[in-house]
């Protein structure tokens, strides 16, 4: 139909899901250029040239719901068409996606088509109202090697329009609270109406082990008491009230702990760990597997380190007690007991029933509790400074940043903004 010549051939096995033995075929290849209609931006591009690329045909819906969107007033679409259908003549691939795409998006409210801008005009992407509920059926085949990467920004949703968040980080931002001093998150648990042994008896006969085991060494078991004294005073720990002990509840749950000792640290060298796999029985769950783990938050350390070379001026900082600077909802906190003494310079200990206020060192969704909580908080920013926000989001690898600037005097900036 172009009337182009061809320069070139190729073989492909072309063929679909469920095709039987598809069989190598040998194509022409043509050098093309895609023009806009309304426009001057055009596209240079090699296209294989197969018989068919579709049967299907696609109704003139744009057309008719452009109207019912305010945000989409005035726009460009390049699938707009004279013919009756709008038929498929090329198929453009990964190959070639972004030499199309400007990057330009426009939103309108949630569930509400997207604008993905194109060199030929608007593209369209998400929901329509009154479109037809009929199954429909993807193929994609993929032969040449070495598209991977090409491969993944094509089929990332978020490239069309389309943000995909894990249900379990939508649960936490939904009920995350600030009281003007910290964040309060709950914890993700994996049943709403979740029951789980106390380990109680597990909790004490690892606690004896460990009081022999420290008593071997003074010197820690004074830092370890010290640091448990220090954090009730500071709240992050809080003995549970006579009243309180006994009660009916499905999420009364006691945590195990141990010493991680640092001698050669230059800050905390005595580090107490909750060991939340400790199970009382090896049919009764532990609380990391009643807990959702949560989506990765983290970017790569590789791509924050990679980043950080671009910089002439480094910026490294980390948040003091992180994981103990987040609050646990008061529904929670029941499942972060523990047990210690109320003296341990006695020669009879008393045991005292202490619960954690705060996400704890040792819980397997703790990682993601306080990177969604980071996350959540510099977007708070963003309206008001977008480039601090995102970069604040991609710097962070656990409590520790790592950035930097083209000068000292932005990387005081990007200090003080952080202070602040």
């Amino acid at each position: 139909m172009l009337g182009g010549k061809s320069s070139e051939k190729q073989c492909l096995v072309l063929s679909g899901f469920g095709e039987e033995e598809p069989k190598e075929k040998c194509y022409n290849i043509h050098e093309i250029e895609v023009k806009s209609l309304k426009g001057n931006s055009s596209v240079k591009m090699k296209v294989t040239e197969v018989p068919i690329i579709s049967k299907g045909t696609r109704n003139r819906y744009i057309e008719k719901v452009q109207s019912e969107y305010k945000h989409l007033e005035g726009l460009w679409f390049s699938d707009i068409s004279e013919r009756e259908h709008l038929e498929i003549d090329i198929l453009v691939g990964a190959d070639y996606l972004w030499e199309f795409q400007t990057g330009s998006i426009i939103r309108g409210e949630l569930a509400e088509p997207v604008a993905v801008e194109t060199k030929l005009g608007y593209v369209l992407s998400g929901p329509l109202k009154g479109m037809q509920k009929e199954p429909i059926n993807v193929q994609l085949c993929i032969q040449e090697e070495g598209l991977n990467e090409k491969v993944n920004r094509l089929w990332d949703l978020e490239t069309v329009g389309i943000k995909e968040e894990n249900p379990v980080y939508e649960s936490l931002i939904d009920e995350i609270s600030f009281n003007g001093e910290r964040y309060k998150v709950k914890l993700p648990w994996r049943e709403k109406d979740v029951k789980i042994p106390s380990n109680y008896n597990i909790a004490i006969e690892r606690l004896k082990g460990q009081i022999r085991k420290l008593k071997r060494d003074p010197e820690v078991l004074k830092e370890y008491d010290r640091i448990i004294k220090e954090q009730e005073k500071e709240g992050i720990v809080e003995k549970v009230p006579k009243e309180e002990i006994i009660k009916a509840t499905n999420k009364i749950h006691y945590l195990p702990h141990q010493a991680v000792v640092r001698q050669h640290a230059e800050t905390t060298k005595v580090r107490i760990v909750y060991d939340a796999s400790a199970k009382q029985s090896k049919s009764s769950p532990s609380l990391n597997e009643s807990l959702h783990i949560g989506p990765p938050m983290m970017p790569l350390m590789y791509d924050v380190l990679l980043r950080l070379r671009c910089y002439n001026t480094a910026l490294i900082g980390d948040i003091q007690k992180a994981f103990l600077s987040i609050e646990v909802d008061e529904s929670d906190r029941d499942s972060l007991r523990f047990i210690w003494f109320d003296d341990t310079s006695k020669e009879k200990l008393l045991p005292v029933i202490y619960r954690s206020n705060r996400v704890i060192f040792g819980a397997g969704p703790s990682p993601f509790l306080l990177n969604a909580t980071i996350k959540y908080h510099v977007e708070k920013y963003r309206e008001k400074d977008p480039d601090f926000s995102d970069k604040m989001k991609s710097s962070f690898f656990v409590d520790d940043l790592v950035t930097g600037t083209d000068s000292v005097v932005e990387a005081f900036e990007l200090y003080q903004k952080t202070q602040n």
